[in-house]
C-alpha cells in the first residue's frame, strides 16, 4: 500500500493543526474561480470605464493619450505580477492590506488599509452618484429618480452581502460580460468607419513626461479594483492558485477591452467631454440613432455592478480588521449563511448616505463626485504602491526572494511613485480644495486607526491574521489533542 493511500485508509490525526481559522464564520472553499474573477471584472466596471475614461486620458495627455494608455497597462500587468507573489502564498480576505502588514509592517499596513477603505468607498460612491444622475437624465424625472437608484443599490449591497457573493458574482459576471461585447461591437465599428486611421495618435517631436504621467494618474482609475476577487480568497476552492489565476484574467481581458476602446476613440477623434458625446459617437459609430440609450444602459448597469463588487470587498476588509481588534466587532461578525451580514448593512448605508446626498442635494452633487474621484485615486495608487515596495521584503523575510520576481516591483514604485508625486502637485486651481479634503479624509482614518492600535498593544501584535489550512482540511480530520484555538496572527506562510 503507498504512503497516501495508507493515510487515506488510517485517517491519523494531525498533531499540531488548529481546529478553527483566525477567519472562521466564512464560508471557506465554496466559491470557485470564475467567481473571484467576476467580483475582479465588477469591480473595475470595464465597459463603463472603457467608454469614458479614454476620453479623459485624451483631455490629460493631448497627442502622447495613446502612449498613456499603453503606459498604464504595462503597470497594471506588472502590478498584478507582483500581487501574485503574496496570492500564490497568502488567502486572506484583507488582501492588499494584509499582503503590506506582512510586507512592511503593521504600522505601514494600518496607512494601507485605510487607503484600501477609503479607495473602494470612493469608487462605490463615485459609481452610484454617476449612475443615478444618468437614469435621472434618460427619465426625464426629477430627484426623485436619482433617490430611488440609490436607494435600490443601498438594497442590494446589504442583501448580498448577507445572503452570499456567489449568486451575486454570477450575476455580476453576466452583466459586465454582455456589456464589454457591446462596447467591443462599437469600438471595432468605429476603426472600420476610420479605416484603421490614429490622427490623434501621430508621433510628434520630443517626449512630454507631464503630460504621459497626467495620463497615467486618469488611466489607472480604468482599472482599480482589479484585485478586489483576492478578498475572496478565503471563500474560494483551493486558494492560492484559483485567486492568482482569476487576477491574471482580469488583467488580461480588461486591458484588452480598454485598449480597443481607446483606439476606437482615438481613431474616432472623439475628446468626450460629456457622457452625452459618448453615447451619441456610439450610436453614429454602428450607424443606430436609437443606440445612445442602450449605451447609456450599459454603463449604468457596469457602473452598478461595480458598486456591488466594491463594497463587497470593503466589507471583507473590515471583516479582517474586526478580527484583529483594529474596528468594531459588528464587523467580524457572520450569521448563519457565513456571511458578514450586519457589516454589510452598515456599509451599505455609509456608502449610501454620501451617495444620496450628491444625487439628491444639487449644491452638493460635484463636491462629492470630485472628492471621491480625488480619494480614489490617491488612496488606489498610494496602496498600490505601498504593495510593491512590500513584496521584496516579503519574499526576502520568507527567504524566496528573486532579483527576476523582485524587478517588476521596483518598475512598479518607480512609475507609481513618479505618477502619485505628479497628480498631487499638478493638481488644478479648481480642484485643490477637493484633493486637500480627499488627502485628509485618508490621513484622518489613518491616524485614528494608529491611535486605536497604539492604545491597545495587542493589536498591533494581531495585524496581518489571514486564512490558514485547519484540521478539518487535513486527512485525518480533526484531531482530539488539537488546541481549539485559531492559529497565532503572526505565523508565517
Amino acid at each position: 500500500m503507498r504512503a497516501l493511500e495508507r493515510a487515506i485508509s488510517e485517517r491519523v490525526p494531525v498533531e499540531g493543526i488548529a481546529s478553527v481559522s483566525p477567519l472562521h464564520g466564512l464560508r471557506r472553499r465554496r466559491i470557485g474561480p470564475m467567481d473571484v474573477a467576476a467580483q475582479s471584472f465588477a469591480a473595475v466596471a470595464p465597459a463603463g470605464v472603457a467608454l469614458m475614461n479614454p476620453g479623459t486620458v485624451s483631455r490629460q495627455a493631448g497627442p502622447y493619450a495613446l502612449a498613456s494608455v499603453i503606459t498604464t497597462v504595462l503597470v497594471v500587468v506588472l502590478l498584478a505580477f507582483v500581487m501574485s507573489q503574496f496570492t500564490r502564498r497568502i488567502a486572506s480576505a484583507g488582501s492588499l492590506y494584509t499582503f503590506v502588514v506582512r510586507g512592511l509592517g503593521p504600522r505601514a499596513g494600518v496607512v494601507a488599509g485605510a487607503c484600501l477603505g477609503v479607495g473602494y468607498g470612493s469608487i462605490a460612491i463615485v459609481c452610484i452618484v454617476d449612475a443615478a444622475a444618468r437614469v435621472q437624465r434618460m427619465s426625464g424625472g426629477g430627484v426623485g429618480a436619482a433617490i430611488l437608484v440609490v436607494v435600490t443599490t443601498v438594497v442590494l449591497i446589504a442583501a448580498v452581502n448577507a445572503l452570499g457573493v456567489r449568486i451575486s458574482t454570477r450575476v455580476l459576471l453576466i452583466v459586465e460580460a454582455l456589456a464589454v461585447v457591446t462596447v467591443s461591437v462599437i469600438a471595432v465599428a468605429v476603426l472600420v468607419g476610420s479605416h484603421g486611421r490614429l490622427p490623434a495618435a501621430q508621433p510628434v517631436v520630443g517626449l512630454d513626461m507631464h503630460a504621459v504621467l497626467a495620463g497615467v494618474a486618469v488611466g489607472l482609475i480604468a482599472f482599480v479594483g482589479f484585485e478586489s476577487g483576492i478578498a475572496l480568497g478565503p471563500e474560494t476552492r483551493r486558494p492560492l492558485a484559483s485567486v492568482t489565476r482569476a487576477l491574471g484574467w482580469t488583467v488580461l481581458a480588461v486591458s484588452l477591452s480598454y485598449l480597443l476602446a481607446a483606439t476606437a476613440q482615438l481613431a474616432g477623434q472623439a475628446p468626450f467631454h460629456r457622457s452625452g458625446e459618448i453615447s451619441e459617437m456610439a450610436a453614429t459609430g454602428l450607424g443606430l440613432h436609437g443606440l445612445t440609450a442602450f449605451v447609456e444602459v450599459i454603463i449604468i448597469l457596469s457602473f452598478l455592478a461595480c458598486a456591488l463588487a466594491t463594497t463587497t470587498a470593503l466589507v471583507r476588509l473590515l471583516f479582517v480588521m474586526s478580527r484583529e481588534g483594529l474596528v468594531g466587532d459588528v464587523f467580524g461578525r457572520t450569521g448563519a449563511r457565513g456571511t458578514p451580514a450586519a457589516g454589510g448593512a452598515l456599509v451599505a448605508a455609509a456608502v449610501g448616505a454620501i451617495a444620496l446626498a450628491g444625487a439628491a442635494v444639487p449644491d452638493a452633487s460635484n463636491a462629492v463626485r470630485q472628492i471621491a474621484d480625488a480619494a480614489a485615486i490617491l488612496g488606489y495608487v498610494s496602496v498600490y504602491l505601498l504593495v510593491a515596495v512590500a513584496a521584496p521584503l516579503f519574499l526576502l523575510r520568507i527567504g524566496e526572494f528573486r532579483w527576476v520576481s523582485a524587478l517588476p516591483a521596483f518598475i512598479v514604485v518607480l512609475v507609481l511613485a513618479v505618477t502619485l508625486g505628479h497628480y498631487v502637485a499638478a493638481v488644478p486651481t479648481e480642484r485643490i480644495v477637493f484633493v486637500l479634503v480627499a488627502i485628509g479624509s485618508i490621513a484622518m482614518l489613518a491616524i485614528m486607526l494608529m491611535l486605536h492600535a497604539q492604545r491597545r498593544s495587542a493589536v498591533l501584535h494581531r495585524l496581518g491574521i489571514y486564512d490558514l489550512p485547519v484540521a478539518a482540511d487535513t486527512i485525518g480530520g480533526t484531531p482530539a489533542t488539537a488546541a481549539n484555538q485559531p492559529p497565532r496572527a503572526d505565523a508565517t506562510p
